[in-house]
């Protein structure tokens, strides 16, 4: 069955190259997700397109070129922290998949704390109030400090060379380095 599918990757992919693109290669590959979440532990609609890179400078010797495709794993979307599928196809095929993939995510995707309100925690952490985030998101983190995996809607900030993670509901910090 596995080399069935891939079989048909393969003529997807063949059957449009001479206009092979980002749109065309994410289609196929959503297919062979859904195709595979028996294997792969997510489906299509649980991902979200990171970077598609192509290079062409290969072709010759794979008569296609290759193709690099990052997804990372979203839950009502929202990001999972550090989730992705790295998928690498040379010469149509599929060759390398390598996956981060979390299971039975459940939790409330509203935010109690603001993200103002978080940054305010970050400010007594540092004990600075000259605290100026770079990049801000809500996330979904993963924390596997126990001894069962849990998982806490939280704010994400990178701050000059500091990220913080911080609890959505509770305030306090998951992670920072």
């Amino acid at each position: 069955e596995t080399e069935e599918r891939n079989k048909t990757l393969r003529s997807n992919i063949a059957d449009s190259q001479n206009t092979v693109d980002e749109q065309i290669i994410d289609n196929v590959l959503r297919d062979f997700l859904q195709n595979n979440v028996d294997i792969l532990g997510t489906n299509e609609s649980n991902i979200k397109k990171l970077k598609f890179e192509y290079d062409p400078s290969r072709k010759e010797e794979t008569s296609s070129g290759n193709w690099y495709v990052n997804y990372e794993q979203i839950y009502n979307g929202i990001t999972i922290y550090k989730s992705y599928i790295n998928i690498i196809i040379l010469n149509d095929k599929i060759v390398s998949i390598s996956t981060n993939i979390y299971q039975n995510v459940n939790l409330s995707d509203v935010p109690v704390l603001s993200q103002q309100q978080a940054l305010d925690m970050i400010k007594q952490d540092l004990r600075s109030f000259e605290v100026m985030p770079t990049n801000v998101s809500l996330v979904i983190y993963p924390d596997e400090s126990g001894t069962e995996l849990s998982y806490h809607l939280a704010w994400y900030f990178l701050i000059n060379n500091w990220k913080y993670i911080i609890d959505a509901n509770s305030g306090g910090i998951l992670y920072k380095e």
